[in-house]
């Protein structure tokens, strides 16, 4: 009897639990690891914290991210690989060969690019597929979605790997941690963030989560340090339980759910007036 492609990736799952139990007494590790292999973003969004700071033009060492995949192929990782945090990942020209290394050591996983689609084009696009993309997200900023992208979607060989977006300003959106303001704030009782997901920044940081812009929380550096040490810490457990439960000790989490004023972030050092982050 054949498995449909869903109860295989429960299976592989399974199996990464009982492998992780076994070797490193944990089964609670990650289902998704979101990696910036650089910084640069080409748009200002108002709901994004680049509007406010920015984040200049550095890039994550290829030696670095090499050794990230191979520690998570170490690890069995069959989740889901987003290389991005709050860059734009096709300005970074590695990113084929990334993405080709990553899928060659992980071939389990799945790697989504989530993308302004600014610079996607249909070539880009089979570049990426051939080399391991297996789903596109873009999104259209400020309730526009390029035209571009309209008729990428609509091909018929992209129908089931190309998702579109659009988001405005009148939505619901996170403040980031409170660096941004938004007139409709997403909240929530608890938070899985830090419970589901590695997020790891260009210097190997493991930080927080998606909405720790600054890096404010750092648990470890994988430049220095392994995953599995690092997943394991005390700190980084009881944090990841405390959210998940509802309970949000870090200023960060509490201007994020709204518990604290949310449009006082950290001071950051400036330059030429705008908050300048190395």
């Amino acid at each position: 009897m054949r498995l449909h492609s869903s109860g295989r990736l429960q299976l592989r799952r399974y199996a990464f639990s009982v492998h992780n139990f076994i070797r490193y007494g944990v089964t609670d590790l990650f289902h998704n690891v979101e990696i910036e292999t650089s910084t640069r973003c080409n748009r200002r969004c108002s709901y994004c914290p680049n509007v406010n700071y920015d984040r200049g033009d550095f890039f994550m060492s290829e030696t670095l991210f090499k050794k990230i995949v191979l520690e998570l192929e170490d690890l069995h990782f069959t989740g889901i690989f987003r290389p991005h945090f709050y860059n734009e990942p096709l300005l970074d020209e590695r990113l084929p060969d990334l993405i080709q290394f990553t899928k060659r050591h992980l071939p389990y996983c799945r790697i989504h690019l989530f993308s302004n689609g600014d610079f996607l084009t249909d070539q880009s696009m089979k570049t990426l597929i051939a080399a391991g993309v297996d789903e596109f997200h873009v999104t259209g900023h400020e309730g526009v979605l390029r035209n571009h992208i309209k008729i990428l979607a609509d091909k018929t060989e992209y129908k089931n790997i190309l998702r579109t977006y659009i988001l405005h300003d009148n939505m619901e959106l996170s403040n980031r941690g409170g660096h941004v303001s938004v007139p409709k704030m997403i909240t929530a009782k608890t938070c899985n963030l830090s419970k589901d997901y590695l997020f790891i920044d260009y210097k190997g940081n493991v930080i927080l989560c998606c909405n720790d812009y600054l890096s404010s929380t750092v648990f470890g550096n994988l430049a220095k340090e392994q995953i599995i040490d690092i997943w394991r810490k005390k700190e980084y457990r009881f944090i990841r339980y405390s959210t998940k439960q509802g309970l949000f000790l870090l200023e960060i989490c509490k201007r994020c759910m709204g518990l604290s004023n949310p449009n006082q972030p950290p001071a950051i050092p400036r330059q030429g007036g705008r908050p300048i982050l190395a």
